[in-house]
């Protein structure tokens, strides 16, 4: 189990005025996401968020979903188990 209960929450506790969709983008844009999702057995919560990402892109058959899921351990990798069992509904 990872040691972040709730990240985003956490990010809310430390910056009161954090907005998840306006601060988030920007820290996407700082970290490398290749890298950091490169050990399939760490980053559950941030794995998940682009599982669900996966999901909607595979509805536009010009995006090339599967590179990406083999990129970030989609289907091997540790997804946040409550919010996982969502992804297959």
């Amino acid at each position: 189990m990872e040691e972040i209960r709730h990240p985003k929450n956490d990010l809310k506790n430390l910056y009161p005025g954090f907005d998840e969709k306006a601060d988030g983008g920007r820290i996407l844009g700082l970290i490398d996401i290749e890298h950091v999702l490169s050990r399939p057995e760490t980053c559950a919560y941030l794995r998940t968020l682009f599982a669900w990402c996966m999901k909607v892109l595979q509805s536009y058959p010009y995006f090339d979903t599967l590179a990406l899921q083999g990129k970030y351990h989609l289907h091997d990798g540790r997804l946040n188990e409550i919010i996982a069992t969502q992804l297959s509904g």
